[in-house]
């Protein structure tokens, strides 16, 4: 898929690695600091920008690669404008939000080795504890977090971010 970018995107990208290299200088260890910020800045980590920290850092791009698809904090993909994230800690894991992520992918249609919707909505992320362990089992959207949540209580929280949503485009247009 070819990716398209802003030049105002490769300004900031550029001006980024070069404060990384300031502090770092050009080396690997550069690397997650430059990747990081970039990601902070753009909300993920598009190829383009890969190769262009490869070029200014004087890592080979297969390394930038390697390093942005290992570490689970980076996404090679943008995200949905609700980031949905499902705490698999112990107390939520054993309250059932294994359960509770299954739904949540199959009532947003998302597959097998994606993230995203396909209406890019919703982005579902699995992570190791949001440290509200009496609420379990909890979801967080944005900056929202849902306790004791259960299919029907999924359905409903969905449900409303759905119609904010449509609202706010609504409202846009």
């Amino acid at each position: 898929m070819l990716q398209t970018y802003k030049k105002d995107e490769v300004q900031s990208v550029e001006s980024i690695v070069q404060s990384v290299v300031k502090s770092y200088g050009r080396s690997r260890r550069a690397l997650i600091p430059a990747l990081q910020r970039i990601q902070d800045s753009l909300g993920y980590l598009p190829r383009w920008s890969l190769r262009l920290a490869s070029n200014h850092l004087k890592v080979p791009l297969s390394t930038v690669y390697g390093v942005a698809t290992f570490y689970h904090q980076f996404s090679l993909e943008p995200p949905g404008e609700y980031v949905i994230q499902i705490c698999m800690g112990t107390a939520c894991h054993i309250r059932g939000n294994s359960e509770n992520y299954a739904f949540l992918l199959n009532l947003l249609g998302i597959g097998p080795n994606e993230k995203t919707s396909k209406d890019g909505l919703f982005t579902v992320l699995k992570v190791r504890c949001l440290g509200c362990c009496s609420l379990a089992p909890v979801m967080k959207v944005n900056d929202d977090i849902y306790g004791k949540v259960d299919f029907k209580k999924i359905r409903k929280i969905i449900s409303r971010y759905r119609s904010a949503a449509r609202v706010k485009h609504t409202s846009h247009s």
